[in-house]
C-alpha cells in the first residue's frame, strides 16, 4: 500500500471535514484569482465528500 493510502485510512472524518474547511477558507481569501478559488472549492468538495464516505463506512 502506497503512504497516501496509509495515511488515509488513518484519518478520521473530523480530519477531512477540518481540512475541507480550510480550503474554502483558502477560497475566500483568494482576491479575483479565479482558478485559484474554483481549485480550493473543489477541493474542499472532494475532502467533504471523502469525510461523509468515511463515516458512514463506519
Amino acid at each position: 500500500m502506497s503512504k497516501l493510502t496509509e495515511y488515509y485510512k488513518s484519518l478520521n472524518p473530523l480530519h477531512l471535514f477540518i481540512f475541507g474547511t480550510v480550503f474554502m477558507l483558502l477560497a475566500r481569501t483568494s482576491n479575483g484569482n479565479f482558478a485559484f478559488e474554483i481549485s480550493c472549492l473543489f477541493a474542499s468538495l472532494i475532502l467533504y465528500i471523502l469525510a461523509l464516505a468515511k463515516y458512514i463506512k463506519k
